[in-house]
């Protein structure tokens, strides 16, 4: 018989992963907003792509002025790949999944999973026992 789940409900579905950000809109920016209910902004307009997973990826958002800062600035300092007109930047996400379910403009059920970012980080390299960090990929503080 299973026991009942004793810890915290902040971590189902949380996920911590290392791969690739990206933008999925056609002008390579992620899209900003700002909540009409909560006055809080928010970035959608983003896919992760997790390493080890061949062509997985899910679209992603995030919430909040200072993580949606951080993101675009980051994403703003990353080369633009010519071939897709996107940047492409390895990075660390923690985010949890969440099921993003609508009716589209056709009156067509659409179920969508997502990512909504909770926190970013410079990407580890795996070294021999521990993560390491090139110097190239971490922020001057």
């Amino acid at each position: 018989m299973l026991g009942n789940y004793d810890g915290s409900l902040d971590t189902i579905n949380q996920v911590v992963h290392t791969g690739v950000l990206t933008t999925v809109t056609p002008d390579g920016k992620p899209r900003i907003g700002v909540a009409k209910k909560s006055g809080n902004k928010y970035m959608n307009g983003i896919k992760f792509l997790a390493d080890g997973q061949k062509q997985a990826s899910m679209l992603a958002v995030a919430y909040g002025d200072e993580l949606v800062g951080k993101i675009d600035e980051f994403l703003a300092k990353q080369p633009i790949d010519p071939q897709y007109n996107r940047p492409f930047a390895r990075i660390l996400v923690e985010a949890k999944l969440q099921n993003n379910n609508f009716t589209d403009e056709l009156g067509v059920k659409k179920f969508n999973n997502e990512l909504v970012i909770t926190g970013i980080w410079n990407a580890p390299r795996k070294g021999a026992e521990v993560f390491e960090y090139s110097n190239s990929s971490q922020e001057e503080e």
